[in-house]
């Protein structure tokens, strides 16, 4: 099945999953800016943002899509792989040593620091895959600590295993700092102007290509009790299912948008209504 229009489409990640929207209303792919956040606002929003000379709002796609944010397991992963390189070298100097002085080698059951919680990821995604290998390769080194003691002359293959875990640890802090720099995709909702209407972040975008829909029947473990994915793509450039986004449930959310700042503009107006009523009240009082 072809798409409706034969406009390319941005296609960007949420949690390592691919998603695509037509670029008929988008106006840009900027880095993250400066967002500052709206009191009261509905939780869909993170704030406004200065786009081109345009405040506009930003919505948390994520949020409206119900796709859970992983933002501090990400930073609890990175610190937890920041913590096992540091001790690697400590690791192996300890085994070293030992092993060269006769004495017995024995570390703290914990001395790589806490575990990382795997579940946060999702199973097939790239960073649960590197994470997977992280604690495996982790399992391998503190075999051959158990072993040392018995066996001296396993050293050098533990050295080896040692290095091989920490060129593992440090593609794995680069492609999740990587995964984790957000990007805003700008959108104007009127075809005739190029005024920005509203912004979403993604994690990343990967392209702005030509999608080819798939039949809805033959892809029921994506339909979504929701109407915000409509349909599911492929690209012959990238792997993976591509979910495609109602580009109009979007556009519902600027209607909520300007709800809301009715809503404080009236909250405001009553205010200032009641600020002089009380002053007036006062002045009244006072003359008396």
């Amino acid at each position: 099945m072809e798409p409706k229009n034969q406009l390319p489409w941005i296609i960007f990640e949420l949690n390592e999953q691919l998603y695509a929207i037509s670029t008929e209303m988008v106006t840009g792919i900027l880095q993250f800016p400066p967002i500052t956040s709206i009191a009261n606002a509905p939780d869909i929003f993170l704030g406004v943002a200065n786009i081109r000379g345009d405040v506009i709002p930003i919505l948390d796609l994520k949020c409206m899509l119900k796709i859970k944010d992983i933002k501090n397991d990400v930073e609890v992963a990175l610190t937890a792989l920041n913590y096992k390189l540091g001790g690697i070298e400590d690791y192996l100097a300890e085994m070293r040593r030992c092993a060269e002085k006769n004495e017995r080698f024995a570390v703290s059951e914990d001395y790589f620091g806490d575990k990382i919680n795997l579940n946060a990821f999702a199973e097939k995604s790239k960073t649960h895959t590197l994470l997977t290998q992280v604690k495996e390769g982790q399992s391998r080194l503190e075999e051959y600590g158990e072993k040392i003691n018995l066996h001296g002359e396993l050293l050098e293959e533990a050295v080896k295993t040692g290095k091989e875990l920490e060129a593992l640890i440090n593609s794995t802090i680069r492609y999740i700092t990587d995964t984790s720099k957000k990007m805003v995709v700008s959108l104007s909702f009127d075809p005739a102007s190029t005024q920005t209407s509203m912004g979403f972040v993604v994690d990343n975008v990967r392209a702005v290509d030509m999608l080819e829909l798939i039949d809805n029947d033959t892809t029921g473990k994506f339909l979504i009790a929701n109407n915000h994915i409509v349909n599911v793509a492929h690209n012959d450039k990238i792997k993976g299912e591509i979910l495609v986004v109602n580009d109009k449930a979007i556009i519902k959310t600027v209607d909520l948008y300007h709800e809301y700042l009715k809503q404080e503009e009236k909250k405001k107006k009553l205010a200032a209504e009641k600020k002089e009523a009380e002053r007036k009240a006062a002045e009244a009082k006072g003359g008396a």
